[in-house]
């Protein structure tokens, strides 16, 4: 459908506005007419694609804010991008959020503040930034991977392994600052290390 604002909540009815939304659930295409300065009439047609995972818009910092992303919040059954080049990037400050495969992008990032949580049913791709000073939980039923082998972590507090199905395999060396937690399932490092750091 068509809309007068932004978070979809107000259906357009057809008057002449300079501004309207769209949120199709398949690709869908437009058709916009409007009049020029000279009186003239124009016309154009676009097409809007929509894709297939969850796309991190960056309206605000809020992860739960369906504004933020197209085209809705995600599930543990979702796949979500992180793009660069955005103004904001999610702050994860519950522990609501969860996501399938998560694919953070180079110079984009993800923070889970103190007492929050993040749960992750998939992979975790990471080419960007990942700050956890919460709790970052590996909860598949299927193999995963952890915590992508070209990104940054910024910080690393608790890593909960709750994976029923074949385990979290490591993909590059890494570490936690507080602890390593062994819910279920297996934690293989493969070729490389995993440091549980000291407080002291």
């Amino acid at each position: 459908g068509l809309f007068t604002n932004l978070a979809a909540s107000i259906v357009y009815n057809g008057t002449n506005l300079l501004t309207v939304y769209a949120r199709p659930t398949v690709t869908t295409n437009f058709e916009v007419t409007g009049t020029g300065p000279t009186g003239c009439n124009m016309k154009d047609t676009t097409a809007i694609t929509v894709k297939p995972y969850n796309t991190w818009l960056g309206l605000t910092t809020d992860w739960n804010d369906p504004d933020n992303w197209c085209p809705g919040t995600p599930t543990a059954t979702s796949d979500v991008v992180i793009p660069n080049g955005l103004p904001f990037y999610p702050l994860i400050f519950d522990s609501l959020p969860v996501a399938r495969n998560i694919d953070i992008q180079n110079a984009a990032s993800i923070e889970i503040l103190g007492a929050a949580r993040l749960s992750v049913y998939g992979n975790l791709l990471n080419s960007g930034t990942i700050t956890n000073n919460g709790t970052l939980t590996m909860s598949g039923s299927i193999a995963q991977s952890y915590p992508g082998n070209a990104g940054t972590i910024a910080a690393m507090r608790i890593l909960e392994i709750a994976n029923t199905g074949a385990g979290v395999l490591l993909d590059k060396s890494t570490y936690v600052s507080e602890e390593l937690k062994p819910s279920s399932g297996t934690f293989a490092l493969g070729n490389f290390d995993f440091t549980i750091r000291s407080a002291d």
